[in-house]
């Protein structure tokens, strides 16, 4: 049932249903439900168009997700999610360590 609110949202214009479905898969344990959500998120940022009353609430509901994959990532990697891996949960293995983190903003 989650997943068609979801659905709904992004054919509308808005994505916050996702972070509130993967904020409950959080608190639930629920990792399978957390990656499926993540990656459906990330699929969404090339077809979406986002209503302009609600780009900051969209904004929001990126961060949530951002901040659930790190989370997951922190635990299971010991460093948060790489930038080019957003919307995904899997192994390390995939993962070069220039990758990991973002220098830009230090510059």
């Amino acid at each position: 049932m989650p997943e068609h609110s979801s659905e709904l949202g992004v054919a509308s214009g808005i994505r916050a249903s996702m972070a509130l479905e993967a904020v409950a898969a959080e608190t639930f344990g629920r990792e399978d439900v957390l990656a499926d959500v993540s990656a459906r998120f990330a699929a969404s940022e090339e077809t979406i168009e986002v209503w302009e009353t609600y780009r900051l609430v969209d904004a929001v509901a990126h961060n949530v997700i951002q901040f659930s994959s790190d989370k997951y990532w922190s635990a299971q990697y010991g460093h948060r999610a790489p930038l080019n891996r957003f919307g995904a949960l899997n192994d390390e293995s995939e993962v070069d360590a220039s990758d990991v983190m973002d220098l830009d903003g230090l510059l």
